[in-house]
């Protein structure tokens, strides 16, 4: 859903043999609108290909621990993403890299220390970012 996310990902060669051609039609909802059908998550896992910051930005209360996924060809996504869940109160970031699931630092970080450490990764780098809402300590 994000072409600017798949013409990052192509440029940097990690998905270069990749085509995304044919586009097919997806019902699409808001993270509120699971929210007043199903409750509050616990955990919520947003992997979405270049689409985080959208899908965050339908989202209007913090969550105890949401994570999303990290590439750095297109970290300015991200960044939006980090910024929008700092505003909503997720004020504790963390993050794990590639797919160990295991948190890179012990203790967890503000956004704009997050965000630093971000913009310090080169592909083909990728991982997770972990934020869990400040009085949340899980």
């Amino acid at each position: 859903m994000s072409p600017e996310w798949i013409s990052s990902v192509k440029e940097s060669g990690r998905f270069a043999d990749q085509e995304w051609s044919d586009p097919i039609g997806v019902p699409l909802t808001t993270l509120d609108a699971l929210i007043a059908e199903y409750g509050v998550p616990v955990f919520c896992k947003i992997d979405v290909e270049g689409y985080e910051w959208q899908v965050i930005a339908g989202l209007s209360q913090p969550l105890p621990l949401l994570s999303f996924e990290f590439v750095p060809e297109y970290a300015a996504a991200a960044f939006k993403a980090i910024e929008l869940l700092d505003a909503l109160g997720m004020r504790s970031f963390n993050f794990s890299e590639g797919e160990s699931q295991r948190f890179e630092r012990s203790e967890w970080r503000a956004a704009d220390e997050l965000a630093e450490h971000l913009g310090r990764m080169r592909a083909p780098q990728f991982g997770d970012v972990y934020a869990r809402n400040q009085v949340t300590r899980r």
